[in-house]
């Protein structure tokens, strides 16, 4: 089905229609005004300054861990950064929870270490919102509703977030809390992701 300018495949259509959708959602929503948060690229630009640049070719995750053996407090710059009180929940936001029928089935999962997805629902539902489950303690990939904050976020301690190549090595391999979720969730569910660049080798 095309709607405005994207071609939805009939099975993400008739997943929203059932409730068996989940959405997926990346830095990339995080980027309109009023938000304006960078993404994953810039956020570690902003951390790392002129004084430590990255290396050609260097992944984002790496950057960050020669940061941190560098002596530079990575997780409390990002989890300031992303607490700008001048930041709110744009379109996007609003836009991506009303496409659930209801909470009953509102799935959504962030790797987005703001808090705009659940002011966002505090906005629209008020008090009765969605549970907010917080990386590591995450729910069971096949049989949730509410908002995984995947990779951690800005209203829990930062040593928490996912952000360097350690920290994927223990969110993905080493204790594989992650993994766990993920494997469950996409054996169960129609998972949409928006916000997110496709890197092509």
């Amino acid at each position: 089905m095309r709607i405005r300018e994207v071609d939805f495949p009939s099975t993400v259509i008739e997943a929203q229609r059932s409730g068996q959708l989940v959405l997926f959602a990346g830095a990339g929503v995080s980027k309109d005004p009023p938000s304006d948060y960078p993404d994953f690229e810039g956020l570690a630009a902003q951390v790392g300054g002129a004084a430590y640049p990255k290396h050609d070719g260097e992944s984002v995750e790496v950057y960050l861990g020669r940061l941190v053996s560098s002596g530079i407090k990575v997780h409390d710059q990002v989890r300031e950064i992303l607490s700008s009180p001048n930041s709110a929940p744009n379109s996007n936001h609003f836009a991506l929870i009303d496409l659930f029928k209801n909470l009953d089935c509102f799935r959504l999962v962030t790797t987005n270490f703001d808090r705009h997805f659940a002011t966002a629902m505090s906005d629209r539902f008020g008090i009765a919102g969605p549970e907010v489950y917080f990386a590591p303690a995450l729910p069971v990939g096949s049989g949730f509703t509410g908002i995984v904050n995947l990779h951690g976020s800005v209203d829990r301690e930062s040593y928490r977030m996912v952000l360097t190549d350690s920290d994927f090595a223990r969110a993905y391999i080493n204790e594989g809390w992650a993994t766990r979720f993920l494997e469950r969730l996409c054996s169960r569910f129609v998972v949409l992701f928006v916000g997110y660049t496709i890197r092509t080798c």
